[in-house]
């Protein structure tokens, strides 16, 4: 076992390399010392003379130190948001693959059963370039419980990222149909299906006859972001249930919040 030179850190093997996943630096053994290396150049070299699994001792040297340049921060990778000590067979290459294909816009098919652990690998693949790009990741799921998994990855991910001290911040909200979110009594008790829903929702949002979507309007009128209504819960990954059940106790209506968060 070795240790990041920088943060103390574990460092974490892959590909024969070492990942410091606290500072997102890669460590390669070049001629007996240490070397950090980015997507460009040099970062730092280290020597490992005297260093052992149970001795701690190196010298650590910036490149600043010996070179005026200014060395660039490091990108993320899939290993920063990658939250697990160890890869399950064929993750990371998986993962490699997902990755390479998005930077290239192409589409990417996988077939996998049930442990391989596919969401893990879709959101480390993608967090990457979405951070970069600034863009939102839209993840269709065709039950609730496999949206559940996702927020509870998202989760893993967020608090990995705030553990390892990594200044990057992950969020997600998952969603469901208006039928399933709606908490107006006269819409739920007509039984409708979702076209029917759709206009009778609208109606009685024209009308102001829904008390949980007047009362939302006032809310976001008092607010900037919408995340400030509570900012301890929708400043992490949420799960519809949980907004659900939030809305209920605030006499709000989730599934327009839940559009106006996606904004």
């Amino acid at each position: 076992m070795r240790f990041c030179p920088n943060c103390e850190k574990v460092l974490f093997p892959t590909n024969n390399q070492l990942y410091c996943k606290g500072c997102s630096l890669f460590y390669v053994l070049k001629n007996g010392s240490l070397v950090v290396k980015n997507d460009n150049d040099l970062l730092s070299e280290i020597n490992l003379a005297g260093f052992d699994d149970n001795n701690f001792q190196v010298e650590y040297k910036k490149k600043s130190d010996r070179d005026t340049g200014n060395s660039k921060p490091q990108k993320a990778s899939y290993l920063t948001f990658f939250p697990y000590e160890d890869f399950r067979k064929d993750q990371e290459r998986i993962i490699k693959q997902i990755e390479k294909a998005s930077i290239e816009k192409k589409n990417s098919l996988l077939a996998a059963p049930n442990g391989t652990g596919k969401t893990i690998i879709a959101l480390s693949a993608l967090l990457p370039l979405a951070i970069k790009k600034n863009l939102k990741i839209l993840y269709l799921c065709r039950t609730h419980s496999q949206n559940t998994r996702i927020i509870k990855e998202l989760t893993k991910i967020s608090t990995h990222l705030r553990n390892n001290d990594i200044n990057i911040k992950v969020n997600g909200l998952s969603i469901r149909g208006r039928n399933e979110m709606c908490l107006n009594e006269v819409l739920l008790s007509l039984k409708l299906n979702p076209r029917e829903s759709m206009a009778v929702c609208s109606d009685l949002r024209k009308n102001r006859s829904c008390k949980f979507f007047l009362n939302l309007i006032k809310k976001r009128d008092q607010y900037d972001n919408l995340i400030n209504i509570s900012p301890e819960i929708f400043n992490k990954p949420v799960d519809a249930e949980d907004l659900i059940k939030f809305c209920m106790d605030k006499k709000l209506c989730p599934y327009v919040l839940s559009k106006f968060l996606l904004k």
